[in-house]
């Protein structure tokens, strides 16, 4: 159980720090180029209400992030984690609830 725990968490922080640093670098590249990066609107809200909750989500949007240097990215990569940390927990808890002995399932 305990191995599924961690191949979750580290899968959860690697696709939540690769589609954030993938989609900022994607959105940095079109404006640089001065184009609109269109189709990117769907790809940001997927990564930022689906990946980053509960808790990186609203602290990205209340204290940005220097994620382009060094420190700001080891940072942001540490909210990450602690996100990926709490939002595989949750996860963890529901179906150790949800599948309980006794429980009937649907």
């Amino acid at each position: 159980k305990i191995n599924i725990f961690i191949a979750g968490l580290l899968l959860h922080w690697l696709a939540g720090l690769g589609a954030f640093v993938g989609l900022n670098i994607v959105t940095m590249a079109a404006a640089d180029a001065g184009r609109d990066p269109a189709g990117l609107d769907v790809a940001a809200a997927a990564v930022h209400f689906v990946l980053l909750q509960p808790l990186a989500h609203w602290l990205i949007a209340s204290t940005p992030l220097a994620w382009w240097t060094w420190l700001g990215l080891a940072r942001m990569a540490l909210l990450l984690f602690v996100n990926s940390v709490l939002s595989v927990s949750i996860l963890a808890g529901l179906y150790r609830l949800l599948c309980r002995p006794g429980h009937t399932q649907p």
